[in-house]
């Protein structure tokens, strides 16, 4: 428990420092899988098979798996995510790639009638994550992500790792994530700054509804997230969120389960005209043979 409360302490000094800088790479500021979303991101504490989007120590264990997911975003902004976990005795080890791309985008040079062409902008991340239980109650997990950039013909690379720990204690699973601490080369004589994050939050299951609860705290916000999912039939969850952020609000989704495949879908409304935002995942699981 000392150990908890020491890296508690640690993440908030981390992020006790606002930049001036403007962030880039927003969709890093959200988690992953169309589950994650309709709970509101709340997930935190949430264990998962796209918890390294979230928390790495929330990884699913015990199981082999493999997950798509396709974000039709606001703006004609689309994220696509794809990742694999599989469990060795006390550890898992996960690999993901993340990318938010739009096109269309009309190239002018100065005050003209017709664009010169049109171009796209791509942000994408690639890297590994892996979680260690180091107690029934305590387990630790940790990222490294390559990140970058391409905006017409201009292009800029760099890194960031993530770190969390997920603690259970009195039918509680709390959990604390450091996010994107990490720095990216010039794009155009320009950096962009990643988005740090700290996560903290915690989850409780009582009979068939999961209650999960979040704070995120970076330099552009701070916003409260809550989520609930309830297991209406025996292959059907139905969830409910809020994300306090933004003009996001409220979300719904829900998760039919026919193993060794789920699916599953959110519905996320943003005000301001932006219209609705929609999330799918397909997700492919298998137990592991125990660790001898």
């Amino acid at each position: 428990m000392r150990f908890l409360l020491g890296w508690v302490m640690v993440c908030a000094l981390m992020t006790g420092t606002p930049t001036l800088a403007t962030t880039g790479f927003a969709f890093l500021r959200l988690g992953e899988g169309a589950r994650d979303a309709a709970m509101g991101d709340a997930t935190v504490a949430v264990t998962s098979y796209t918890a390294d989007a979230a928390n790495p120590a929330a990884l699913t264990r015990g199981q082999q798996a493999l997950t798509f997911s396709h974000t039709e975003w606001i703006e004609q902004i689309r994220h696509e995510y794809v990742g694999t976990l599989w469990s060795i005795g006390e550890d898992v080890i996960a690999l993901s790639a993340r990318v938010s791309h739009t096109d269309g985008l009309e190239h002018r040079v100065g005050a003209s009638l017709e664009p010169l062409g049109e171009f796209g902008v791509y942000e994408w991340t690639a890297g590994a994550a892996w979680s260690h239980a180091f107690s029934q109650d305590l387990r630790l997990g940790v990222g490294l992500r390559f990140v970058r950039q391409s905006i017409f013909d201009e292009a800029a690379s760099g890194g960031h790792a993530d770190a969390g720990l997920l603690y259970r204690a009195a039918g509680w699973d709390l959990g604390i994530s450091v996010r994107n601490v990490g720095t990216m080369n010039e794009l155009n004589r320009v950096s962009t700054e990643l988005p740090l994050q700290l996560r903290v939050g915690g989850a409780r299951r009582h009979g068939k509804i999961l209650f999960a609860a979040a704070g995120h705290w970076s330099d552009a916000s701070t916003d409260l997230h809550a989520g609930v999912e309830w297991a209406a039939r025996e292959h059907l969850n139905l969830r409910l969120g809020y994300d306090s952020g933004g003009t996001r609000g409220l979300s719904y989704g829900a998760g039919v389960e026919l193993a060794p495949w789920r699916v599953d879908y959110a519905y996320l409304p943003f005000g301001d005209g932006f219209g609705p935002a929609h999330r799918f995942s397909l997700r492919w699981a298998v137990d592991t043979v125990p660790a001898r």
